[in-house]
């Protein structure tokens, strides 16, 4: 048996999970939070083993199928059929699954708010730091002392 590599092996458990499981790959990305708009791509990139995702977007996606994140790592079936069976516990993760699917369109209208309002926040802030600054400035110049004079 050749020996695959964990990209692909990853990606093949990522599949399996999903699809067992009967999640869209739109479903289960925007269960862990991942952007509307290029969910479906990403996820595919992943199952396919084009890209590997970091061991944070991992945990999220082990914590969403309700699998220890192990399984997605083993080279056989059967060792991930055991770790599958013994990991498995009543976890809120399949729950959030089926909560995305019931409000998948307004929680990304939402994100898509919550994005804007940070950014206009932000450059608001940068204008009253700027003028506060320059107020400061024009504040705090010293006065430069006279000489006393002699009489």
């Amino acid at each position: 048996m050749a020996k695959k590599s964990p990209g692909a092996i990853y990606g093949r458990r990522l599949r399996e999970a999903r699809e067992n499981r009967g999640i869209s790959q739109t479903d289960l990305g925007l269960a862990v939070g991942l952007d509307a708009s290029a969910v479906s791509p990403r996820i595919s990139r992943y199952e396919t083993g084009k890209h590997q995702p970091k061991l944070q977007m991992q945990q999220l996606f082990a914590e969403a199928l309700d699998l220890p994140l192990a399984y997605f790592y083993a080279e056989s079936d059967e060792l991930a059929q055991l770790i599958s069976s013994f990991g498995r516990r009543d976890k809120p993760g399949q729950r959030r699954v089926k909560a995305v699917k019931a409000k998948a369109k307004p929680k990304a209208k939402a994100k898509a708010k919550a994005k804007a309002k940070p950014k206009a926040k932000a450059k608001a802030k940068a204008k009253t730091a700027t003028k506060t600054k320059t107020k400061t400035k024009t504040k705090t110049k010293t006065k430069t002392a006279e000489p006393k004079r002699k009489s």
